[in-house]
């Protein structure tokens, strides 16, 4: 005789999961709200030693661009926003343009300057929506070689600091903005837009942590030898960990290892694997990649040294991304490398 199957049951566990689900998001906006909201007031009084209601506005825009770039980072928010603006034209027209929103509230106090800065920031959000409108009519291998262009395209302003056509001379937070901007655009074109999954997870798990603690461990044994025996790494005659360095970790995740992770490790990496159909190419030619990118950061003479190192904690990088299938790890291991450069070595 058949067991009957109980729907009634099987419903109301269905609805507490749900519920604990909800309580878990809930929580998860209320805490990174509160976290971006105390980053904000830091960067705010640490630049200008005060915080005076003029500031308001460019509070506002730093709020809400990080506040975006980390709800995502919780599975059931990304769903959520796949939904909400799925098969909505004028909402995903807004949403394309919710970055110029923000950017505009940056220079809310600076009408001045506005002019051929909006222009330039105009067509550096538009030209990466062109580019995936258009993949968007080609074959699957084409449009992941545009996809890939369109990382690029946000990228190479940012890294050869062409934001500063953005915002006025003396705009302090012209980096820590178009780097969370980029970030944003990822988000917006990517994950929300063209549902591709990248791994956008700030949730880390047992095996993440252990992924941390051990290519971090085979970074370090690795390049810091490499590098004192070039000459491109010296220790620092006075060695001390500061609560500064705690802080520094926190700007690296959110300005230098999230941007560079997403972009390397989502979106290149995850796409190259997609086109060669195996994960050592596209693993070994991102992590090169991500070392040619090095290339205007160094020391006269070191050029070649740095893109090499690079390469090899690139790879560490796009393996922890491969094994955990969340950028969070590698995110994390790479913001830990370079804030124990930082602790350890002359710059």
């Amino acid at each position: 005789m058949k067991k009957k199957i109980n729907l009634g049951k099987i419903g109301n566990v269905y609805g507490k999961i749900v519920v604990v689900h909800d309580i878990k998001r809930k929580l998860y906006m209320i805490f990174t709200g509160t976290f971006s909201a105390l980053i904000v007031v830091y960067v705010i009084i640490d630049t200008e030693r005060k915080f005076a209601i003029s500031f308001l506005p460019l509070a506002l825009s730093l709020f809400l661009l990080l506040w975006s770039c980390i709800i995502p980072g919780y599975n059931i928010n990304v769903i959520k926003l796949r939904d909400f603006f799925d098969k909505k034209t004028l909402y995903k027209l807004f949403l394309l343009l919710y970055p110029l929103l923000i950017y505009s509230l940056s220079l809310a106090n600076q009408l001045k300057f506005w002019g051929m800065h909006l222009v330039y920031f105009f067509a550096y959000i538009s030209f990466p929506a062109l580019l995936l409108f258009i993949a968007d009519k080609t074959s699957e291998n084409i449009q992941k070689i545009i996809e890939i262009f369109i990382a690029i395209a946000l990228w190479i302003p940012f890294d050869h600091r062409y934001y500063r056509l953005f915002w006025p001379g003396k705009f302090f937070h012209g980096y820590n903005f178009t780097s969370l901007m980029v970030v944003l655009m990822i988000i917006i074109l990517f994950l929300v837009l063209k549902k591709e999954d990248i791994g956008y997870n700030f949730i880390p798990n047992k095996l993440d942590f252990f992924l941390i603690a051990i290519l971090t461990l085979g970074i370090s044994i690795i390049v810091i030898p490499l590098g004192l025996l070039t000459g491109f790494l010296k220790f620092k005659a006075d060695i001390k960990l500061e609560f500064f360095h705690i802080l520094a970790f926190v700007g690296i995740f959110l300005t230098i290892g999230l941007v560079e992770e997403v972009i390397f490790r989502g979106i290149i990496q995850n796409l190259l694997e997609k086109i060669f159909k195996s994960h050592l190419p596209a693993l070994l030619t991102t992590s090169v990649l991500f070392g040619l990118t090095h290339w205007n950061n160094a020391d006269p003479g070191f050029t070649l040294h740095y893109i090499f190192l690079a390469s090899i904690a690139g790879i560490f990088y796009g393996i922890a991304y491969k094994k955990s299938g969340s950028l969070f790890p590698a995110i994390f291991v790479h913001s830990l490398i370079d804030t124990l450069w930082l602790i350890l070595f002359v710059k």
